[in-house]
């Protein structure tokens, strides 16, 4: 993550460093990638990178989590709006809402793809540790309506469930699909059955 000085510089100039950081990750393989070819884009003498950020590495997390910070107002935005849907509903719309908040941004795609096939374990792991908590309370607050408004159970675990949710959507390209199938039948399915378990 950032170093203090990272974050008290003007907002300008931290949207240009990762503005620039996103064109270098996005126009090359992760690993050819340099601190230079960063520093070059963002206007900045290379000694200040290493003031705001330990490596490449840690600015690659550092966006991820940055837009997170978006993409997650905008599903609980999501939430209030939509929550008298039928919960496998309301799922693979946020689902859907998440895919195209992706795709507002052509870059922040190939950051998907680096980070999917590009990444090393140990950068990729660091990243998901920190979305899987986001996410799962994201699935608990989606819980916590549903049980308040009667339609499931109040007994049930609510953090098992909401990790069942987090692990199933982040692997859900893992599924091996039929030729008329696509993910969101697969989703769409696999809430359908745990909403028989958790209603009331």
């Amino acid at each position: 993550m950032p170093k203090d000085t990272f974050y008290n510089l003007p907002e300008e100039k931290q949207r240009r460093i990762l503005e620039a950081a996103k064109k270098a990750f996005s126009e090359k393989h992760y690993k050819a990638v340099t601190i230079d070819s960063i520093v070059a884009l963002a206007n900045i003498p290379k000694g200040s990178f290493y003031q705001y950020f330990d490596n490449k590495d840690d600015l690659f997390k550092y966006m991820f989590s940055d837009l997170g910070v978006d993409k997650k107002k905008e599903l609980f935005d999501e939430l209030e709006q939509s929550k008298h849907l039928k919960f496998s509903e309301l799922i693979l719309r946020m689902i859907q809402r998440a895919s195209r908040f992706e795709t507002k941004d052509a870059s922040m795609l190939e950051l998907k793809e680096r980070f999917l096939n590009e990444t090393s374990q140990d950068v990729k792991k660091e990243i998901l540790s920190d979305m899987i908590p986001d996410t799962m309370e994201l699935f608990e607050k989606i819980i916590k309506v549903y049980i308040h408004n009667k339609d499931f159970r109040e007994d049930i675990d609510v953090d098992i469930v909401a990790f069942i949710l987090t692990s199933v959507t982040m692997n859900i390209d893992q599924y091996p699909l039929s030729v008329e199938a696509n993910y969101g039948d697969v989703l769409i399915k696999i809430c359908n059955v745990l909403e028989k378990g958790l209603r009331s």
